[in-house]
């Protein structure tokens, strides 16, 4: 197998790789380092745990995730978002925010 970069964008830290097998076959990689998103949702997550969250009808939509770029990616192969990041399905993906995507989330509590 090889590997070859093929885009690294600085801004999103996404890295793409095209990897080549010896049948032919090949697959492009994204890779991204999710640490400092990961840190940040938490950072929010703790930041907003214990505090009053009032309704307010006025406020129709509310920061609940920090999602990366590769997961986004995902979410939109599964069919859960679309390539505008946003939700296709709703009830997919608030199992899937409220489960595996857990550590994505902003806010505590469930979607």
């Amino acid at each position: 197998m090889q590997e070859r970069l093929i885009h690294s964008d600085p801004l999103t830290g996404v890295v793409t790789w095209l990897k080549t097998f010896e049948d032919g076959k090949f697959v492009f990689e994204e890779r991204q380092d999710v640490d400092l998103v990961r840190k940040y949702a938490q950072e929010m997550r703790a930041a907003s745990s214990g505090a009053a969250i009032r309704p307010n009808t006025q406020n129709h939509r509310r920061h609940v995730a920090e999602i990366p770029p590769v997961v986004a990616n995902q979410l939109m192969r599964d069919g859960i978002m679309n390539g505008h990041g946003g939700i296709r399905d709703q009830k997919r993906f608030a199992t899937w925010l409220n489960g595996p995507g857990r550590e994505w989330k902003t806010t505590e509590g469930t979607v």
